[in-house]
């Protein structure tokens, strides 16, 4: 008995000097390559508590590591290691000509197989099963489908120019972010989930949305995942069998979510069914049971399944909701914030609103007219890519980007701040407002502007986001000067983890002579 003890004894002993043996070489990896990249914190947290923080965003974390180590540097991220790139060639080498070595997104281990799990979403997802649920869900953000869409958003835009409206009459400064929040929620809840009516300041989705997204920065799952991916499954299992008890705001958002698709297959059981033109229902057309995909991508298998499981529409559903939230509110609120900023361009934009649109509700075709507008929603991205995430790629075969060799397995993210401000590209002016560089810009300005990602993984509610926000700048524009008063932030504090937000766009609004 004793020999048997100390047997186990001495085996898990060896085990473990091992393993840490192996968490002391994975630490050195980026040093004996010979790349630079911040010194390594904890031995198993690596950098990151540098990173895990709702109040400094990662982002601008990765920005300014590449103000000291330059256009490409490495570290790690508890167990994994992460290489950022803020070169245009390799950063359009990752995403489009070596797409098939860079198909699958940087996760979390907590996130689960994205190969086998039954709850992975498109944002998530890769191989032929990233395909397929892109594939289906494509005709969602179809010109075709907006046309169709823009009255409803019309509609929502109404609602929340009439809160806007109350917010002039009280002639005291307010946070016009939040009326964003409500804006692109009831939206988002009438195209995804078939929400029958405006709801704007009446949503108890909003500040559902809100807590999930702030929740990221308290996950101690999360963290712990990325220091030990070994023990991720577990970790996984326990986090969603106590969401409900420890009062994550996700568990009810998908409660209610699974509740609506069962009463819509019920419906169609029965022969109830009305025709409706939300995510639901289109991805309802298409469900099945049971589907194989392949993990490998290969752009020459053009022969796909168009079908989803009941789990697969839910969270197909529940990622367009929190990312058409928040991205959308976001960029809207940074937009207002240069305009406030900048009066001399806002009045340029409401002439040119004022010429093209005039005294009529803004269209889906107005948003394609406007040029300046287009130039002001894109500098304002440029400045703040609210999305950066959506940039980050796992090298799922080794390969080279430029000289650089990749090794299976390696994280890569996109440093877009520093892309997007970088000023060999953009000039002296690239910390600067400037919208007219947009009637100007090359092939290489294209590149490198990541705000919706790039390559075959571009953001897919791109088009539903520009409509929706240029739509609002018009109708807010026609009626108001965006101003900026002494409560004006003096600079943009943001926050934010898997994607980034002002803390607060703080202004008044001066209605315009036409209107008084």
């Amino acid at each position: 008995m004793v020999a048997i003890l100390t047997a186990i004894f001495v085996i898990a002993f060896i085990s473990l000097i091992g393993f840490f043996v192996n968490v002391w070489h994975r630490s050195g990896y980026w040093k004996r390559r010979g790349i630079p990249g911040p010194e390594n914190g904890g031995l198993f947290t690596g950098n990151l508590d540098d990173l895990f923080t709702f109040e400094f965003p990662y982002v601008v974390k990765l920005y300014e590591w590449s103000k000291q180590y330059g256009s490409f540097y490495g570290f790690r991220e508890g167990w994994m290691r992460v290489l950022v790139i803020s070169d245009v060639q390799m950063v359009q080498e990752m995403l489009v000509k070596k797409f098939e070595c860079f198909q699958g997104r940087k996760l979390n281990p907590l996130v689960g197989d994205v190969d086998k799990d039954p709850k992975i979403h498109l944002f998530n997802a890769r191989g032929t099963r990233w395909k397929r649920l892109r594939t289906i869900a494509n005709p969602s953000f179809s010109v075709a489908n907006l046309k169709k869409l823009t009255p409803l958003v019309f509609d929502s835009i109404s609602n929340m120019m009439i809160h806007l409206d109350q917010a002039y009459e009280k002639r005291k400064p307010f946070n016009i972010h939040l009326y964003f929040h409500e804006l692109t929620m009831d939206v988002i809840g009438r195209v995804a989930l078939g929400q029958k009516e405006s709801k704007v300041f009446k949503n108890p989705n909003v500040e559902i949305a809100k807590k999930i997204f702030y929740s990221f920065s308290e996950d101690k799952f999360s963290y712990f995942a990325a220091m030990f991916p070994f023990f991720a499954p577990w970790l996984r299992k326990i986090h969603l069998a106590t969401m409900k008890f420890r009062g994550q705001p996700l568990f009810g958002l998908m409660k209610d979510l699974y509740g609506e698709i069962y009463r819509r297959m019920k419906e169609r059981a029965e022969g109830k069914h009305t025709e409706s033109i939300d995510f639901i229902d289109l991805f309802l057309d298409g469900k099945s049971d049971e589907i194989y995909d392949d993990p490998i991508f290969n752009k020459r298998k053009l022969r796909i399944s168009k079908t989803l499981t009941v789990d697969e529409i839910a969270y197909q559903c529940i990622i367009f909701i929190l990312a058409g939230f928040d991205t959308t509110a976001n960029s809207s609120a940074v937009m207002c914030y240069y305009l406030a900023k900048n009066p001399s361009i806002q009045k340029r934009l409401q002439e040119e609103i004022d010429d093209i649109v005039g005294e009529d509700d803004a269209t889906y075709g107005h948003t394609q007219e406007l040029r300046f507008l287009d130039a002001c929603f894109n500098e304002s991205l440029r400045l703040v890519p609210v999305a950066t995430f959506a940039t980050t790629r796992q090298c799922c075969e080794s390969t080279t980007l430029g000289n650089l060799y990749v090794e299976k397995g390696t994280e890569v993210c996109v440093d877009a701040f520093s892309l997007h401000r970088n000023r060999e590209l953009w000039g002296d002016d690239a910390d600067e407002y400037v919208p007219d560089r947009w009637f100007s810009t090359t092939q290489d300005h294209h590149l490198a502007f990541t705000a919706f990602g790039g390559g075959p993984r571009t953001c897919i509610g791109m088009r539903l986001a520009q409509l929706e926000e240029k739509m609002a700048m018009i109708e807010i524009l026609k009626k108001y000067t965006i101003k900026e008063c002494p409560e004006t932030e003096k600079k943009i504090e943001l926050i934010g983890m898997t994607t980034i937000a002002p803390k607060s766009v703080t202004v008044t609004l001066e209605k315009r002579q036409q209107h008084k």
